[in-house]
């Protein structure tokens, strides 16, 4: 099965997009389909990766591995900061980078079921993600890591790589 995600994220995004100084208008130049949602309905991967296309080309001009990363970081930011779901899966966890970790791949489904995510130890402060049946920008999630691990106060440090088809492969380590 693929993986799908709730219509209020990507109706999150297309707010995110107004609130930064895009337009829905805008918006649907570059994104074919209807933008209006529905909270409720799961959307394939899929969507939220055009969707993510076109935003990165409203907010930065382009659509590029660096820009994949900046919506990487605004992802985590507006979970953590304006969606309730976000706020909820946080306050869980306190504050706690061991906490977050270990929840990774629960939070990841919270948001993204049928994601196929693995995850393992390399030792303190070290952990290797795996992320298959992924729609998204390999960048896309090293941003995610990267502004999740600066929210909880730590220098991350990152390397990502392809392994396959939509099948990624990421080192997290904070300091």
């Amino acid at each position: 099965m693929n993986p799908t995600i709730k219509g209020l994220f990507l109706k999150d995004l297309v707010r995110t997009v107004e609130k930064k100084g895009g337009s829905k208008k805008e918006l649907s130049e570059y994104f074919e389909g209807n933008l209006d949602f529905s909270p409720l309905k799961n959307y394939s991967t899929e969507v939220l990766r055009k969707l993510h296309d076109a935003t990165a080309i409203v907010l930065y001009g382009k659509n590029d591995g660096q820009t994949q990363f900046e919506l990487g970081k605004l992802g985590f930011k507006s979970y953590a900061n304006n969606l309730l779901i976000g706020k909820m899966m946080l306050s869980l966890v306190e504050k706690n980078i061991d906490k977050i970790v270990s929840s990774l791949p629960k939070i990841l489904n919270s948001v993204t079921p049928r994601l196929d995510v693995e995850m393992r130890p390399l030792g303190p402060n070290k952990i290797q993600m795996r992320i298959k049946n992924n729609d998204l920008h390999i960048n896309f999630y090293s941003g995610l890591w990267t502004a999740a691990i600066e929210y909880f106060g730590y220098q991350p440090v990152i390397e990502s790589k392809m392994i396959g088809r939509n099948d990624h492969e990421y080192i997290i380590e904070w300091r």
